[in-house]
């Protein structure tokens, strides 16, 4: 636990679960249904000697009670467990408001469409320039942690304090996902 710390001080924006990925390393989350005026330090602890690496705080079942703020999301990196916020549906906009509050991914639910997958990247996706269409006005959030603990809000800083840190999660879940093959293909 001493080390999952230090790492998490080392750099705010460290996400583990892509660390792991990207080690092809199995990463083990769970799906979490405590309000955060209920969330404790023994829960996030307790998680993180099980093992766990990740935690998704399921705002679609659960409302703006699993909407976890600063101080949960921050007291899960603390013990190295990678916050997921598990949007409510057809909540795309809070994909940058979920990690403006610590939050190093989140999970668009009930995607039924290649167009509701598409979309929902291209929320998740600070672009370079785009000042025109329909990604111009898709993204937006200021401001945010850089690796040395520091605010920035800048699109230059925001890009790169995001670049490779945050996780985009696709919920495959819809029996539109699972029986249309061809369907299932484009959106992978």
């Amino acid at each position: 636990l001493a080390e999952r710390a230090r790492l998490a001080v080392l750099d705010p924006q460290r996400n583990s679960v892509k660390e792991l990925v990207e080690a092809g390393t199995p990463a083990l989350g769970l799906f979490n249904d405590i309000p955060a005026r209920h969330f404790r330090e023994s829960d996030a602890r307790a998680w993180a000697l099980a093992g766990f690496s990740w935690v998704c705080n399921d705002a679609e079942h659960g409302g703006p009670e699993l909407v976890y703020g600063r101080e949960e999301n921050a007291l899960l990196v603390r013990f190295g467990i990678t916050p997921i916020q598990r949007l409510p549906r057809e909540a795309r906009s809070l994909h940058g408001d979920s990690l403006v509050f610590g939050a190093r991914g989140t999970m668009r639910p009930y995607g039924t469409s290649l167009e509701d997958a598409t979309d929902y990247l291209a929320c998740v996706d600070f672009p370079a320039e785009v000042s025109e269409g329909p990604r111009a006005l898709a993204r937006g959030a200021f401001p945010v942690r850089k690796g040395d603990g520091s605010l920035t809000f800048t699109e230059e800083s925001l890009r790169n304090a995001e670049h490779g840190k945050t996780l985009p999660l696709l919920q495959f879940e819809t029996e539109e996902y699972l029986l249309d093959a061809a369907l299932r293909g484009e959106v992978l």
